[in-house]
């Protein structure tokens, strides 16, 4: 499941609440804006994960998507969970440097996925 802080907050009434629900899934991924993510794996305690910066944010428009799009991409290319939200969370990234919702910034996201 993937979902944003705010979005999860409402279905559930309260993040803790959806922590506890987290229980009854695989994997649970939330992003919360410019600040750190958080995955969530069954059994394991939750894990905060930082987001890549955005040097020059022009629009948030659509970074969701490209997390959600990133997290399937890896998933479908073997990736673990975890190491597939962190490819989703740096499309996302780079999807904040450019004025729409409709690309991202190619050389920023191959930058991010080269570090470690």
């Amino acid at each position: 499941l993937k979902c944003n802080l705010s979005e999860v907050t409402n279905m559930c009434g309260s993040p803790e609440k959806a922590f506890e629900i987290s229980n009854k899934l695989t994997h649970v991924v939330l992003t919360n804006g410019g600040s750190d993510a958080t995955f969530i794996e069954r059994g394991q305690p939750s894990k905060s994960v930082p987001i890549p910066p955005v040097s020059s944010l022009k629009s948030a428009i659509g970074a969701g998507d490209c997390v959600a799009a990133g997290l399937a991409f890896g998933i479908e290319k073997g990736m673990t969970v975890e190491d597939a939200f962190m490819l989703g969370l740096k499309l996302g990234a780079a999807s904040c440097q450019v004025p729409s919702s409709s690309g991202y910034d190619e050389a920023y996201f191959n930058a991010l996925i080269t570090q470690t």
